[in-house]
């Protein structure tokens, strides 16, 4: 029995040995080979071209001459800077936090009563919504002609990189103000503006590929393609749809509609920003354990968090959308669950010396796919916008509408879902990979477009 007890402990103590030596193994290690990859990967040099949007998209609703932008964008990222992080209830820090320019310019934010009359991003009810109450929408726009200025001179920008500090508890700029200018396109429209409202819903279309395509903000992102591929995509549908097929069409439509490039459709960029936010997320984590009172919980915690690799196990989900893989199923126009992009879960050697930051990272690894097909359905909505205007400039002939839809340019089809006619016969419609706002997204025809000729 007394041999028996002696073998227990020594196995019990040679396991500790060997789970400390792994622990000392991992710890002096670092980051693994596909972390280290994954955060080249996401800190690969990022030169876009043209203007950066940001300080304008954060004093949007302040009348601020734009000489004056930088200036006070960096005056805020200084405060913000040294400003002191919320506290264990999670209030303070830049909770309520107002920029330098409210205290110089005019706050021409709208009120609650005409954001209640702004379209929404996402749907088809815009244009009917404006021709109810266009009195009320005229009055709204001329209320709003400041801002909707400071919205239009985005169109001169060419990218969105944050200016400010990458702190979890750092505020956005207040994105909802550019719905205004999808719902002034549709008052055009409806008080018969006709050229200038399709001249303004195709800039706005071109402008947000743009800026949702090059930025590292994965909420500028998402708002551009609410933007650009929903809101103003539907308004200039059902425009198109509202005209007759002769009557022409502004040479910025052909443009805001061109093929959606594999970058433009990745979220790669903006996961650049997500790893920064996340590495804000990692350091409080750290702080708050080093803080512990109890020394006790101090060491238990130090020896299983290490912010270092926890920012690597980070980057091994960001990362995912930056890979050659990801390109490549894009490319393919393939959805992510055909992938089999791999999932990094915390049961892995390199995580006994970071059990906490495995777990974080393995909680938040499935909750980009949305955004990643979200992305990825850009481009199949462009091809619907570019069938559209390609089927105005054919005419109709003897064919049907199916014949020729089968007869449209390669650069308008996808290799893995294509364009159909919908169940109606009298719109486009394509399968969507994000399926939060339906499984198709359609898009009505004009009447001219749709009824073949009868030859005599």
């Amino acid at each position: 029995m007394g041999k028996a007890i002696e073998w227990i402990i020594k196995g019990i103590v040679g396991m500790v040995v060997v789970l400390a030596l792994a622990w000392a193994a991992a710890r002096v290690a670092g980051p693994g080979q596909a972390q280290r990859e994954a955060l080249a990967l996401l800190g690969a040099p990022w030169q876009p071209e043209g203007g950066n949007a940001f300080g304008a998209l954060w004093l949007l609703a302040h009348d601020v001459p734009p000489h004056e932008v930088a200036t006070l964008v960096a005056v805020d990222a200084h405060r913000m800077r040294q400003a002191a992080g919320p506290g264990e209830d999670g209030t303070g820090g830049l909770d309520g936090f107002a920029t330098e320019a409210a205290a110089r310019f005019a706050d021409q934010s709208p009120s609650s009563d005409d954001r209640a009359l702004f379209c929404e991003p996402r749907g088809s009810d815009c244009l009917p919504r404006v021709r109810a109450e266009l009195d009320a929408y005229q009055a709204l726009v001329q209320r709003n002609a400041s801002l909707l200025a400071r919205i239009d001179r985005l169109a001169g920008d060419g990218y969105v990189a944050n200016q400010l500090p990458s702190r979890i508890d750092a505020p956005f700029p207040d994105f909802g103000l550019l719905r205004l200018g999808v719902t002034r396109n549709a008052v055009l429209f409806a008080q018969g503006d006709v050229d200038a409202a399709l001249q303004a819903s195709c800039r706005d279309i071109d402008t947000w590929r743009r800026l949702g395509g090059n930025t590292d903000m994965l909420v500028v992102q998402m708002t551009s393609l609410a933007i650009a591929g929903d809101a103003n995509a539907q308004l200039l549908a059902q425009m198109l749809h509202e005209l007759p097929a002769h009557h022409p069409v502004p040479e910025i439509c052909a443009v805001a509609v061109r093929p959606v490039h594999v970058e433009e459709r990745s979220v790669c960029r903006a996961m650049r920003g997500e790893l920064a936010f996340a590495s804000g997320m990692v350091d409080m984590t750290r702080n708050a354990l080093a803080e512990a009172a109890n020394p006790v919980e101090r060491l238990l915690s130090s020896l299983v968090y290490n912010a270092h690799k926890t920012r690597g196990e980070m980057a091994l989900v960001y990362g995912q959308s930056c890979s050659a893989g990801e390109r490549a199923r894009i490319a393919s126009d393939l959805p992510i669950r055909d992938a089999a992009l791999p999932r990094h879960g915390w049961a892995r050697p390199g995580c006994i010396d970071n059990l906490v930051g495995c777990l974080l990272a393995a909680i938040g690894s499935p909750a980009y796919d949305g955004y990643r097909h979200r992305a990825q359905d850009l481009g199949a909505r462009m091809q619907v916008l570019g069938t559209l205007l390609w089927l105005r400039e054919q005419g109709t002939g003897p064919r049907t509408l199916v014949e020729r839809l089968a007869t449209r340019p390669e650069a308008l089809r996808s290799p893995a879902r294509d364009i159909e006619v919908g169940a109606d016969g009298r719109s486009l419609r394509i399968r969507q990979y994000d399926t939060s706002q339906g499984d198709y997204w359609e898009v009505p025809l004009p009447d001219d477009v749709v009824a073949p000729s009868v030859a005599d």
